[in-house]
């Protein structure tokens, strides 16, 4: 491969655009330096529980849509058949787990509030993988919802945002059996300055 006639042709594009067009490329070079940096301020608490389908991480949303979380919704019987996350505009995210199982509830927080951790059981034994069950949402005012999911068994989890973190999104695995989905595993994405 001849490197020099690449080098050239690259020297000849940079020439096209001329002093103006090399200074707004820095500008813009900045920007995504910002914008990279700014991504190191979101952190995950978690994820708990067990891979048993597919992977799911709203990481990608955060900053393409810059929507405030403003509840969670649940669908829920005995175990954690679905979670999604609901905006300040009404519109919800993506829908984690099955679309028909249980019965769903939607949690709004109060303005102000936020998701502070969820806490309850993991390892439920459902459709061949394992599930959540006990499941308590616990907002930064001290607002307590749940539980969400009746059945018994498995171990305890808890999942925190630390102080001066900010809910963004949820990322995790859904798994597929039974009564066609179910939160496999489950985690907390959030915003926190560093210092």
């Amino acid at each position: 491969m001849n490197t020099d006639k690449i080098t050239q042709g690259l020297d000849g594009l940079t020439g096209m655009f001329g002093k103006e067009k090399a200074s707004g490329d820095a500008d813009i070079m900045g920007s995504l330096s910002g914008a990279m940096t700014e991504g190191r301020n979101y952190h995950k608490a978690g994820p708990e529980g067990t891979k048993s389908g597919r992977d799911f991480d709203e990481s990608e949303l955060i900053g393409e849509k810059q929507k405030q979380p403003a509840g969670i919704v649940i669908r829920s019987g005995g175990i954690i058949d679905a979670i999604q996350v609901l905006y300040t505009d009404g519109e919800r995210g993506p829908l984690h787990g099955s679309s028909f199982g249980g019965q769903e509830q939607v949690i709004r927080f109060e303005d102000g509030d936020s998701l502070a951790g969820i806490q309850g059981r993991k390892g439920i034994s459902f459709g061949g993988g394992k599930s959540f069950a006990k499941v308590v949402i616990k907002t930064v005012k001290g607002k307590t919802y749940g539980p969400f999911g009746s059945w018994g068994g498995g171990t305890d989890f808890k999942l925190e945002i630390p102080k001066g973190g900010e809910f963004k999104g949820l990322c995790g695995n859904a798994g597929t059996g039974g009564n066609g989905g179910y939160v496999a595993q489950l985690g907390l994405i959030y915003y926190k300055k560093e210092k």
